[in-house]
């Protein structure tokens, strides 16, 4: 291939990466703020997509850098919304250490976000638990982070001479510091039978003797016309798969 083709095709790519690099394509983005907090300062780099990067630091000497993995559908993220770029910095587990936490997906359905943990003197540890559920809330003053999950276990569908069977659940599950590390402490759950019609109201703690379970410490029966007299609304019916 003759020499100018090849400086050509060079500065082709270096002019794509140049323009990706300045728009944060697969990189860390641009410098967005910085800010300190527990004696540590964070340089923030993205986009309007959200956070990209975070290097962390401490007496002007580098303890880490965090990656991101930045939303890349709207509603964008811009300067002056008082956000942050998505990205909380604070103790939100109570453990007295920092911890980062960036909002990655910001739809209307689901919120997702990529927790950090610190563990002192400017280091970090991610939660691939948490930073894999939708929509979690923390930061609330309880250093709990908690999530919803909602389910319907379908038995038998809908036919001419009969309704469908099914139990339709809401459990909403809270995480938090335990002997040091990120462990569930306990849930609390809505849960509709519908071949009794009847809901049952629970809380759950951790099971003792298995790390993933939960036994259930109180449960009230509820009929539906009583739900809302406890501040809840009534399932709609089951209207099937489609």
């Amino acid at each position: 291939m003759p020499r100018r083709a090849i400086s050509i095709i060079l500065a082709t790519v270096l002019c794509g990466y140049i323009l990706c690099a300045g728009a944060g394509c697969g990189g860390s983005g641009r410098f967005l703020y910085s800010t300190s907090a527990d004696g540590l300062d964070f340089a923030v780099y993205g986009s309007e997509d959200g956070v990209h990067r975070v290097a962390v630091s401490k007496d002007g000497s580098k303890t880490a850098d965090l990656i991101f993995s930045a939303r890349r559908q709207g509603p964008y993220f811009s300067a002056d919304d008082g956000l942050d770029y998505g990205l909380t910095v604070a103790d939100v587990d109570l453990d007295g250490n920092v911890d980062l936490v960036a909002q990655t997906s910001r739809t209307e359905s689901a919120e997702k976000f990529i927790f950090y943990f610190g563990k002192g003197g400017g280091e970090f540890e991610k939660n691939e638990f948490l930073s894999s559920k939708k929509s979690p809330t923390f930061n609330d003053g309880t250093g709990q982070i908690s999530f919803r999950e909602d389910e319907i276990l379908l038995y038998f569908e809908e036919t001419e001479y009969n309704p469908a069977v099914y139990t339709e659940k809401h459990i909403t599950y809270r995480y938090g510091r335990v002997d040091g590390k990120i462990a569930l402490t306990g849930a609390d759950g809505v849960i509709f039978y519908s071949d009794q019609d009847i809901y049952c109201i629970a809380s759950y703690l951790p099971d003792a003797d298995d790390e993933s379970g939960m036994t259930a410490v109180s449960e009230k029966w509820v009929y539906p016309e009583k739900i809302e007299s406890y501040g809840i609304e009534p399932f709609p019916p089951y209207k099937g798969k489609n």
